[in-house]
């Protein structure tokens, strides 16, 4: 156990003013058994980083805590009894993770651990880094004491990531990609022994053996970490470990360029005003790859199929030709090809092919269509291919600027008739 030094103390005493940093107050005072609180949040404390949730590890009666919490907090209680974890959603937003002390072991590579109780040495054993290891028992204040058994606030000034044991990335693949995530996120790096461990669990084939959904998870996590916008800095950091390399070699070979997974981010943000989702910058990544080849990986991650089509959409290559010889009547051309494209597809498009950038301009600054085939059958058009021809023929038109937004309607059961 250490104590803290009077920086990190003052950041303490700040956190506890937050709305996060108040909660904690609350549930330091709820009756029951020992309380800490511990890993990410204890790291970003003490490297003054914004804490953005709260972890907690519970020495006794865990669940009976956590129902004291939810009628403190008003909160709604999921539990996942396999791994003796509760999670605690409030109205206001903040989500509380709450967890039973315990030690694990791996009944086999990648495979998800075998649990049981234990006491805090073991739980902090069982962490993936040593700046993650670290615990703050919750009482009258955080003043202390720090529980730090392995290290973790030295390799936070040395800025390393450290395993806990040579087998960690064995037993667990996905910390490689962990790894990935923290060293962009916080500017680490793995220190020279978990650096060859890596080197090794890669080249041993390690993320073999993870399950497609869990790899996917953990893509989904490293591009979509500080709200998605530095795809770059992730992805070259899982470049770094070998870990496009390891999931098919083309992805090594020929990378999407820093400035193109920073613009398709952006381009994202800037439409929609959210953070940008995972699939446009894997989707750039995968580009490298030949159809099949994309979709074959793509299988292996056990996607949904909307997922999927984000991923591996992709306009016919002659598209930019095709737009500048079709003239003044581009629009219908245009919608065919872009209309059906997801978001995220023509995020990434307009990043890298600067020869379709003008026209998904184009298309993506058109007013957007407002008749629907529900619109046209109540104005008595009947269901059938006709009525998607016209639909996509109107949409093109105000595309190109044909017709305007109060023509729509009058234009769509046009060119249904003459199509009937």
């Amino acid at each position: 156990m250490g104590s803290f030094s009077a920086e990190t103390s003052g950041a303490l005493r700040e956190f506890q003013q937050q709305p996060l940093g108040r909660l904690l107050g609350v549930l330091a005072d709820l009756p029951g058994p020992r309380r800490y609180l511990v890993g990410g949040p204890v790291r970003d404390l003490l490297l003054r980083r914004p804490v953005t949730d709260l972890d907690l590890a519970v020495d006794g009666d865990a669940e009976s805590l956590v129902q004291r919490a939810a009628e403190a907090l008003r909160g709604a209680v999921t539990e996942h009894q396999r791994f003796a974890t509760w999670r605690l959603d409030l109205a206001t937003g903040e989500r509380l993770d709450f967890a039973a002390l315990r030690r694990e072991s791996y009944p086999a590579p990648g495979h998800l651990p075998a649990v049981r109780p234990g006491d805090l040495e073991s739980d902090l054993r069982r962490r993936d880094f040593t700046v993650n290891a670290m615990a703050i028992e919750l009482a009258e204040s955080l003043s202390g004491p720090l529980h730090d058994p392995h290290g973790g606030r030295e390799d936070l000034r040395s800025r390393h990531l450290r395993v806990l044991h040579q087998g960690s990335f064995s037993d667990d693949p996905t910390r490689l990609w962990r790894s990935a995530r923290f060293a962009a996120r916080l500017g680490f790096k793995l220190e020279p022994e978990s650096a060859r461990w890596a080197g090794q669990a890669v080249a041993g084939r390690a993320l073999e053996t993870l399950s497609g959904p869990r790899l996917a998870r953990e893509i989904e996590y490293l591009f979509e970490d500080e709200g998605g916008l530095r795809p770059a800095a992730y992805a070259a950091a899982a470049r770094a470990l070998g870990l496009w390399r390891a999931l098919d070699p083309r992805l090594a070979t020929s990378p999407p360029a820093d400035e193109e997974l920073e613009r398709g981010a952006h381009r994202w943000r800037q439409r929609s005003g959210t953070a940008p989702p995972w699939t446009v910058a894997f989707g750039a990544i995968l580009d490298a790859l030949e159809s099949a080849e994309a979709s074959a990986l793509v299988e292996r991650l056990g996607l949904s199929r909307a997922t999927a089509g984000e991923l591996l959409a992709r306009p016919s290559a002659d598209l930019a030709k095709r737009l500048t010889a079709a003239g003044e009547r581009y629009g219908v051309l245009l919608t065919a090809e872009l209309g059906n494209l997801p978001t995220a597809v023509r995020a990434r498009l307009w990043a890298r092919n600067g020869g379709l950038r003008r026209w998904i301009e184009i298309f993506e600054g058109a007013p957007s269509p407002k008749v629907t085939g529900a619109t046209l059958i109540a104005a008595g058009a009947r269901p059938g291919p006709a009525l998607g021809e016209a639909l996509t023929r109107t949409h093109g038109a105000l595309v190109d600027g044909t017709i305007g937004p109060a023509e729509e309607l009058a234009y769509a059961l046009r060119i249904w008739q003459s199509l009937s």
